[in-house]
C-alpha cells in the first residue's frame, strides 16, 4: 500500500514540475521557462535622453525630461526566441487639464530575436505638458513592466 502511494506521489510531483514549465539543459547551464504573463527575455529597461551607436546604448538615463525632450525607452532583450514581439505603449498619468489621465499617446511594436537593445522613441509634436507619464512594455501582448517619468 505504501509503495503504491509513494509511486503515485512521485508521479504527481513529476507531472506538476513539468506543468510548471521547468526545464534543464545538459551541462553547466540550466534554464527556467517563464510562466505565462512573465518575460524571460527582458534584461533591462532604461529611460534615457538619447541613444548612441548601432547597439542603441542609452545615453543620459533619467526619469525627468524637459518639455521639448525626445524620450527613449531602451529595452534590452536577451536570448529572445525568433518572432518575439516587444511593444511600448505611452500614456498620460497626470498633466492637469491638458489631457485626461490614462490617455494613450502612442504605441510601437518591434519583432525580434536574439540579444539586442530596442530603442522605442517618443518625439513631441508640440512641447509636452508638465506632469507625469508612463510607458508600458509588453512582450508578445503580455504586460511586462510599466515605468513612470516626469516632464518639467
Amino acid at each position: 500500500m505504501f509503495r503504491k502511494t509513494g509511486l503515485l506521489l512521485i508521479s504527481l510531483l513529476i507531472l506538476l514540475t513539468l506543468a510548471c514549465g521547468f526545464s534543464a539543459s545538459v551541462g553547466n547551464e540550466s534554464t527556467l521557462t517563464p510562466a505565462p504573463g512573465s518575460s524571460g527575455v527582458i534584461e533591462k529597461i532604461t529611460l534615457a535622453q538619447g541613444v548612441q551607436g548601432d547597439d542603441a546604448h542609452p545615453v543620459n538615463p533619467t526619469t525627468v525630461f524637459s518639455k521639448q525632450a525626445t524620450i527613449h525607452a531602451v529595452v534590452r532583450v536577451k536570448n529572445a526566441p525568433d518572432d518575439t514581439k516587444v511593444t511600448a505603449s505611452w500614456f498620460v498619468v497626470d498633466v492637469g487639464g491638458a489631457a485626461e489621465a490614462g490617455s494613450s499617446i502612442d504605441s510601437a511594436d518591434y519583432t525580434t530575436g536574439g540579444t539586442r537593445n530596442i530603442d522605442f522613441t517618443l518625439k513631441p509634436k508640440n512641447p509636452w505638458p508638465a506632469g507625469k507619464y508612463k510607458v508600458e512594455i509588453l512582450v508578445n501582448g503580455e504586460s511586462y513592466k510599466t515605468l513612470e517619468y516626469t516632464v518639467k
